[in-house]
């Protein structure tokens, strides 16, 4: 019977709250609203099916002040719209989806763009940002394809992530000064864009800001910046050289990996921190220039050093080269350090090595020939992928894992000898090693992913008896033998 009752009371309660929003929105016209706290009106509905609109200023006397979530969202007929100049905010997803939307007014008292809130407006062209607009949400202009050019507001501080992602039309902008940040993927994939100029008070840059903007060939960094992030002109191919700043101390990984055009990169005096890959299968990059007093970076051969840790940090992809011998002393090879470098058939390292980064011979795709001391006591995942023409390699005996895609896609890869000490072999480790028709695993192994021997199509696995091995080559129905003797 209490039971009963409760279901009762919760049923009154949710009735009572449909009448209550029923009751919150009126209707004027083609149009839903809700009245404000200070008597104004959000429009949260429209009810035609126009090409033109044009939103009228009063709604029954109530200021039109805001359009709200979602109320065009996916009206692919509407062609023009006409805002008047009471409106201050655009919510979320106000127009999504419109695809024939071609213009649209932003009136000069317009404050807030909230996230999505024109995204996916394919046929956008035309865009005057108001002066009086300080906040753009995330996403709010993503994949206006056709968007040619933007002046954005004097007022402006900040651009959030994805803002103009995918605007491939747009070939140039005009950013503000007093700009202080660029979100993340803010202009990623816009393919036209040819050139940019920063604001001096721009101080950071996200990540992805700019990846994959192709015919970007020319940018003017701040005086003010202070760090540059992950991948922020990733695969920016047209881009022919770089100015840093003084005031920049921090590079994120990947940066301008792919810049294929870039041909020497000079490290600015106060650069602390420069992240793996940040230079990576830039394949036109003969040198790094680095000054004599640099109190972390050093330049041996255009190849670029940390000196406290003594690692190679990056090794310029397009140096000729066909040999390369890393220095004695050095003690790690950095993160893709080595990625993407074409004509290196042959590198050696000298013992006293302790550490291979993660992806650091990544896509040497001509290396033939590589020694690993026994010094060496870490590599990490990635460190010989797509290696394609590396035949046959060693691992030191102090080795205990074989990392996440190690030797994925080494397709003329052989012969490879595993230490004793092996403990486990990770995720895609030997993926794509077609040429692969032996392994010797050792009965200290006790950890091996599904997916460590994938489209090995030749593979024969020699394991001991009643160990680990056995049972996971069994269990996954990979060919195996047992070891000699057993």
């Amino acid at each position: 019977m209490m039971k009963k009752k409760y279901l009762l009371f919760f049923t009154v309660i949710i009735a009572c709250l449909l009448v209550w929003v029923a009751s919150s929105a009126e209707t004027s016209g083609d149009y839903e609203y809700e009245v404000n706290d200070d008597g104004s009106a959000e429009i949260t509905g429209y009810f035609s099916d126009k090409e033109t609109i044009t939103i009228p200023g009063e709604l029954d006397g109530h200021i039109v002040t805001m359009i709200g979530d979602g109320v065009f969202a996916d009206m692919d007929e509407i062609v023009s719209v006409h805002l008047p100049d009471s409106i201050q905010s655009i919510g979320y997803e106000a127009f999504d989806y419109c695809y024939d939307l071609t213009t649209i007014n932003l009136p000069n008292g317009l404050i807030t763009i909230n996230d999505d809130a024109f995204a996916n407006c394919w046929s956008l062209v035309d865009l005057n940002l108001p002066n009086s607009v300080i906040a753009i949400g995330e996403g709010a202009f993503s994949s206006c394809g056709s968007l040619l050019s933007l002046t954005l507001p004097k007022n402006l501080k900040a651009i959030g992530d994805d803002t103009f992602n995918g605007c491939y039309g747009l070939q140039s902008i005009e950013l503000p000064d007093g700009l202080l940040s660029i979100g993340s993927s803010s202009f990623s994939w816009c393919s036209s864009l040819t050139s940019v100029t920063f604001p001096d008070s721009l101080q950071t840059l996200g990540d992805y800001a700019f990846s994959g903007c192709t015919s970007l060939v020319s940018v003017v960094f701040p005086k003010n910046l202070k760090s540059i992030g992950s991948d922020a002109f990733y695969n920016c191919e047209s881009l022919v050289s770089l100015d840093f700043p003084e005031s920049l101390s921090t590079i994120d990984i990947w940066a301008f990996t792919g810049c294929n055009s870039l041909t020497s990169v000079t490290i600015p005096d106060n650069l602390f921190s420069l992240g793996g890959g940040a230079f990576a299968a830039c394949t036109s990059l003969t040198s790094f220039v680095v000054s004599a007093d640099h109190p972390v970076y050093e330049a041996v051969d255009c190849v670029l050093f940390s000196k406290g840790e003594k690692a190679l940090v990056a090794y310029p992809a397009g140096k000729p080269d066909t040999e390369y011998t890393v220095p004695q002393g050095t003690l790690s090879i950095g993160d893709s350090a080595f990625e993407g470098s074409p004509t290196l058939t042959a590198i050696t390292l000298p013992e006293g090595i302790v550490t291979i980064g993660m992806d650091a011979f990544y896509e040497c795709t001509e290396l033939t020939s590589i020694n690993l001391p026994d010094s060496v006591q870490s590599i990490y995942g990635g460190a010989f992928g797509n290696c394609d023409s590396l035949t046959s390699i060693e691992l030191p005996p102090d080795i205990t894992r074989v990392g996440y895609g190690m030797f994925e896609n080494c397709k003329k890869l052989k012969t490879v000898t595993l230490p004793e000490a092996l403990e486990s072999i990770g995720d895609l480790a030997f993926n794509g090693c077609n040429a692969l028709q032996s392994l010797v695993l050792p009965s200290t192994v006790e950890s091996i992913d599904t997916s460590s021997f994938t489209n090995c199509r030749k593979l024969t696995l020699t394991v001991t008896e009643g160990s680990y091995a056995e049972t996971y080559a069994i269990e996954y129905e990979i060919p195996y033998e047992l070891a000699a003797g057993e």
